[in-house]
């Protein structure tokens, strides 16, 4: 049983693999009961399903569908009739991930948040359908109805105040990303959870356009679990949602510098004055 797992692929399957573990193994059982074909999982290549149903057959163990109107037999109708009950569940998984897919773009061109957690600055909350505001959402947390949307909206004055300061630490005194955690933890400026900040940190501060208040999605697109290939920026989908925290000049002046440093490569010296160590490039 993989309970609230997704069955396109075996990743987080941990009862399929360990099943299969202990068929290969020499299970002391004879016979694995499925409750139909689509419970090995809704492969979109329909042989995965079939690959593991003969490992169970080569290895002795029968395979019975307790749901399912054929016989336990590999004969050529059983085999045509499961191979397009396989197809079936396939193709139901592709459609309701496109739909999926089209519910979350509707969602975030509406405004709203599509998952995870809000960005440095900000917080999700809740909206009715009448657009009135709700419970501001904790880590984790999420809407009580599905007929509510959740939005970001600006976090505490103190976290916009300290995002601020980072692009102009930044862009106007040149300093650089691990140096400007190191100023925020010297001075005792916490994390959003209270944890320190650190270079990567600082820039996704840094690089995130929802200091513009545009909420930016269609960057890294997965297909049943798996990456595609990144669409050039110019292809990314942009949202206004939020009055911007910091001008648009800045904003730009920043993304100006990391183009800049990604085109530099440190001197020996350079890297040896500042603690990086062997020639690897960084930046």
């Amino acid at each position: 049983e993989d309970a609230g797992k997704s069955g396109v692929t075996t990743r987080h399957r941990d009862g399929l693999k360990s099943l299969l573990r202990d068929v290969l193994a020499g299970a002391p059982f004879t016979t694995v009961l499925v409750l139909d074909v689509s419970r090995w999982g809704r492969f979109q290549d329909p042989d995965q399903a079939a690959h593991y149903e003969f490992i169970c057959r080569e290895a002795g163990v029968r395979v019975v569908y307790c749901a399912e109107p054929f016989v336990d037999d590999c004969g050529p109708t059983t085999s045509i009739v499961k191979n397009l009950k396989r197809i079936m569940a396939a193709e139901y998984s592709r459609q309701l991930a496109e739909r999926c897919r089209q519910g979350i773009r509707r969602r975030r061109l509406a405004g709203g948040k599509g998952g995870g957690v809000a960005p440095y600055g900000f917080r999700r909350q809740i909206f009715s359908i009448e657009g009135t505001p709700g419970l501001v959402l904790g880590p984790g947390e999420r809407r009580l109805r599905p007929d509510q949307t959740v939005k970001l909206v600006h976090g505490p004055k103190e976290e916009l105040a300290v995002l601020r300061r980072i692009f102009r630490l930044f862009v106007e005194d040149a300093r650089g990303v691990a140096e400007i955690a190191r100023i925020l933890n010297h001075q005792g400026v916490p994390y959003r959870d209270g944890s320190c900040w650190n270079d990567c940190r600082v820039k996704a501060v840094l690089r995130n356009e929802i200091a513009l208040g545009v909420h930016v999605f269609n960057r890294n697109p997965t297909s049943f679990g798996t990456p595609l290939p990144k669409p050039p920026p110019e292809a990314w989908v942009r949202v206004k949602v939020l009055p911007p925290v910091i001008p648009a000049r800045l904003f730009q002046r920043a993304q100006a510098k990391f183009a800049e440093l990604n085109g530099y490569m440190f001197t020996d010296d350079e890297m040896i004055t500042a603690g990086v160590g062997a020639k690897t490039g960084a930046r």
